[in-house]
Order: structure tokens, then sequence, then C-alpha cells
């Protein structure tokens, strides 16, 4: 199935400090992660945290367009794990 959602999701990796490419429904809960527009511009929530950490699996939104969620906690959580 093609890939609809243009976004790009990075997942943190503790061990290198450093951010690789994934696809949503690659995340697990714990991972520190954050999401970028086609164009660059991260991916804010409603406080405008860009750095978010899952607290759940992914599950799929939209069987037919290949659409993920997943839920994330405060930023406070994030911060410990190494988030900004």
């Amino acid at each position: 199935m093609e890939k609809k959602d243009p976004r790009i999701v990075q997942r943190k990796i503790p061990e290198t400090d450093k951010w690789e490419n994934v696809e949503m429904k690659d995340l697990h809960e714990g991972d520190l992660f954050r999401m970028f527009e086609p164009d660059g511009t991260p991916v804010p929530d409603g406080r405008g945290r860009t750095e978010y950490v899952a607290v759940s699996d992914p599950s799929l939104f939209n069987d037919k367009l290949d659409i993920y969620s997943i839920q994330i906690t405060d930023d406070q959580l994030a911060k410990d794990k190494g988030g900004s």
C-alpha cells in the first residue's frame, strides 16, 4: 500500500543521541519521536511541543489511507528522555 501521510517521522536513538527516520507504525511505547511536514516544518501539538514520548504503540487510524495514530505524554517526560 502506498504511504499517504507525507509527514516525516523521526525516532531518537538513546545510545547515540541521534535521530533516525522511521514509519509511524514502527514506533513503540516509550520512544521519543518528532514529526515534520514535507517542507521541513516541525509538527507541534496543541501546546506547541515538537518532541513526544509514545505512551502506546501506534494503531491504524485509517486503513484505506494507511494512516496511524499514537498516544503521547507530557513534555516533562520527553525532557527526561533527552528531548527539548
